[in-house]
C-alpha cells in the first residue's frame, strides 16, 4: 500500500528522488559504455553485467527512496525459455525482471533504441526493436525474431499492454505475445504488479512503501488460440491487479 505523505515528508520524498534519478541516469550512461565495449567479444558478461546494474539500482531504490518489493509465485518461474507477459506502469519493472529472468530478450518499441546508452544496452542485449504503428508486419517480426531468441533459450519479456498505463485503468492488450508463444509453442508467464502506485509513469515522486510482483502459473499455449491465450493472460493480470493495488478498489 503507498504511504499517504505529509507536506514536510512529501519534500524529503522529493529530494529523495531526485538522488535517485542522478543515480539512476549516471548508472544508465556507465551501463551503456561498458556493455557496448564488451558486448561484441562476449555477450555473457554483458549479460551477467547488466543483471548487476539492476540489481544496484533496485538496491539504491531501497536505499534511497525506501522503495522495496516483495516476490510472490517463485514457484512458477520456470527453468526454460517461454514468454514472459507481465503489466506495464512504471520504469521499475524493467529493472526488476530481469533480475528473477537472467536469460531473456525484450521486445521494444523502435524510439528506445536510439536513446543514447540506453539504446546501446538494449541493442547489446539482443532486445527485438519493432515499429509499434507497422500492424502485422511488426508481428511477423515479433515471429521471426521471437524464434530465434527462444531457440537461443532466451525468455521473450514483453508488455501485452505495449506501453506503460496508469494505475486503475483497464487498457486494451495486444496480441504480439500470444501470437509469438502460440507461434513457436511456449508457454505464457503471467506478471501482475503494484509499481505503479509508488512510481507512476509519469511521476518524478518515488513513494516509500513496498511493491508486490505476483508471478502466476503458465499458461499452456497448444490447445488454444491466441486470442485466446491473449484473454487468459489478460483476465488473469487484470484479477490480480484487483487484489495487490490500491488503484483499482
Amino acid at each position: 500500500m503507498a504511504t499517504h505523505l505529509s507536506k514536510p515528508a512529501l519534500l524529503f520524498q522529493l529530494l529523495r528522488s531526485l538522488i535517485y534519478n542522478i543515480v539512476y541516469t549516471s548508472t544508465v550512461v556507465l551501463f551503456g559504455i561498458f556493455i557496448c565495449s564488451i558486448a561484441p567479444f562476449n555477450p555473457r558478461i554483458s549479460r551477467w553485467f547488466f543483471i548487476k546494474w539492476s540489481n544496484f539500482n533496485l538496491w539504491s531504490l531501497k536505499v534511497i527512496c525506501n522503495l522495496k518489493y516483495k516476490l510472490e509465485g517463485t514457484e512458477n518461474i520456470p527453468n526454460k525459455p517461454v514468454v514472459i507477459m507481465p503489466k506495464h506502469q512504471s520504469t521499475f519493472e524493467t529493472m526488476a525482471l530481469p533480475t528473477f529472468f537472467p536469460q531473456h530478450a525484450w521486445v521494444v518499441k523502435k524510439e528506445l533504441m536510439k536513446i543514447p546508452f540506453f539504446g546501446w544496452g538494449l541493442k547489446a542485449l539482443r532486445s527485438i526493436a519493432i515499429d509499434r504503428t507497422a500492424g502485422i508486419k511488426s508481428l511477423r517480426m515479433i515471429a521471426k525474431q521471437g524464434e530465434e531468441r527462444l531457440k537461443d533459450d532466451l525468455s521473450i519479456i514483453i508488455f501485452p499492454e505495449g506501453t506503460r498505463t496508469e494505475p486503475g485503468t483497464k487498457p486494451d492488450y495486444n496480441i504480439g505475445g500470444a501470437f509469438l508463444a502460440k507461434k513457436n509453442c511456449v508457454e505464457v508467464l503471467p506478471i501482475a504488479h503494484n509499481a505503479g502506485d509508488f512510481w507512476g509513469k509519469s511521476s518524478f515522486l518515488k513513494k516509500p512503501g513496498t511493491i508486490i510482483i505476483r508471478v502466476g502459473k503458465l499458461i499452456e499455449t497448444e490447445s488454444h488460440t491466441a486470442e485466446e491465450i491473449k484473454i487468459r493472460t489478460r483476465d488473469w493480470i487484470e484479477s490480480n491487479m484487483q487484489e495487490i493495488s490500491d488503484s483499482y478498489k
